[in-house]
């Protein structure tokens, strides 16, 4: 047996399926349904306003705050000598990553409600995202 982990959102694990070895196959990602043009929905919900109100501050202030961190650690040699320092510097990559990269995908998946750039950039997210997670908690 092996393991497939279908396109999940954040740490859900509802998409983890066990599959014979020679039934493998990869998410159908053809059609994605257009959220802001269907004639179902004419228009974003509103409660989707303030989530892209909340999804872009955390991008602007995390981002520049995390990416200004990691630039001072490169400009300044005096912040590199005590090894808590250095924890901090990977906390700010971690939380760069996850701000900048991480917030805008996981709100595209939100608003279009799949998963839209393919298989194998499902799994780097998924290693990148946890890698980046664990980094912040150890």
């Amino acid at each position: 047996m092996e393991l497939n982990v279908t396109a999940f959102d954040g740490l859900d694990t509802a998409g983890i399926t066990w599959v014979d070895e020679n039934d493998v196959t990869t998410p159908d990602t053809t059609e994605v349904p257009n959220v802001i043009s269907s004639p179902q929905s004419p228009g974003l919900p509103m409660y989707m306003y303030a989530i892209l109100t909340v999804y872009a501050i955390i991008f602007f202030v995390g981002g520049l705050g995390n990416i200004a961190t990691i630039v001072a650690f490169a400009l300044e040699p005096k912040l590199r000598v005590k090894p808590s320092d250095l924890i901090i510097l990977a906390l700010a990559v971690a939380d760069a990553y996850i701000c900048v990269i991480e917030s805008p995908l996981t709100f595209q998946r939100k608003l279009i409600g799949s998963w839209i750039l393919g298989y194998v950039f499902c799994r780097i997210r998924y290693i990148m995202l946890h890698a980046c997670l664990n980094a912040g908690i150890n």
